[in-house]
């Protein structure tokens, strides 16, 4: 448990690392204040970071919701998938046991196809040198 808990804060480390080194470099630019305005509204003077760090948050809760959205209708399509195999399943039953009896009484197996494929089908192509294969010309 402990090597689980070492190895997520080393994969932490090496994601966030960079990313102070990042801001701590670029401290000046990331400082400026900016003017937002969004259509008729006035944002507060902030400063770019913030901005970019609020966009960042604003995309990931967009791809959140989404991201629930589409499994709350896969969720729906699967509990219809479902419902859907247990009636084949109990229809299936049904029509699979009077299947068998009429093979039965017809003399046939039923996994034995109605319709087999010729005995050539399934040798494939001939070779050389066998019967019905190539021959060389003399």
């Amino acid at each position: 448990m402990i090597g689980v808990a070492a190895a997520v804060i080393g994969v932490m480390l090496v994601c966030v690392a960079p990313l102070a080194v990042l801001a701590s470099e670029n401290y000046a630019t990331l400082a400026i204040e900016v003017h937002l305005t969004v259509f008729a509204w006035n944002a507060p003077v902030l400063p770019l970071g913030v901005v970019v760090l609020f966009s960042c948050l604003l995309g990931a809760l967009l791809l959140y919701s989404v991201s629930v959205l589409s499994a709350l209708r896969d969720r729906r399509a699967l509990k219809k998938l479902r419902r859907r195999v247990v009636e084949l399943e109990q229809a299936g039953a049904g029509s699979v046991g009077s299947a068998v009896l009429c093979s039965l009484a017809a003399g046939t197996s039923v996994n034995q196809p109605s319709n087999p494929a010729p005995p050539s089908a399934s040798r494939g192509a001939a070779r050389p040198g066998e019967p019905g294969g190539l021959q060389r010309g003399l």
